[in-house]
């Protein structure tokens, strides 16, 4: 393992570790607060393509701001994984319904979205 993988791998978990200890309404509140932000960037009314990621355990729940994005008419992608080449690609959604489980217990889209 190289060097910098070491370090990157100490940071995420570290960071991880921060996340899991906040208190759940806590997070929810903070979580609510960054999709409002966002959505009130001037770089977020502007765009017509909004690329996110389906949060796993502790992550910032975006899920809101793909609701918000998906209302407004933008389009939406998100990546999926791909476990045999490890790379990921975005794909377009017009419904969180077309979300599913996929590699690494990651939320991706569908392979048909």
């Amino acid at each position: 393992m190289t060097p910098i993988k070491k370090e990157k791998d100490a940071i995420r978990k570290e960071f991880s570790l921060k996340r899991d200890s906040i208190d759940k309404s806590d997070k929810e509140a903070r979580d609510k607060k960054i999709c409002t932000l966002a959505t009130s960037l001037v770089s977020f009314r502007h765009a017509e393509i909004v690329l996110l990621y389906a949060p796993i355990k502790s992550e910032i729940d975006v899920i809101p701001l793909a609701l918000a994005a998906l209302e407004k008419g933008k389009a939406v992608a998100f990546p999926r994984c791909n476990k045999e080449d490890r790379t990921m690609k975005f794909h377009f959604v017009t419904s969180l319904d077309e979300l599913e489980v996929g590699a690494y217990n990651i939320i991706d889209p569908k392979e048909d979205a």
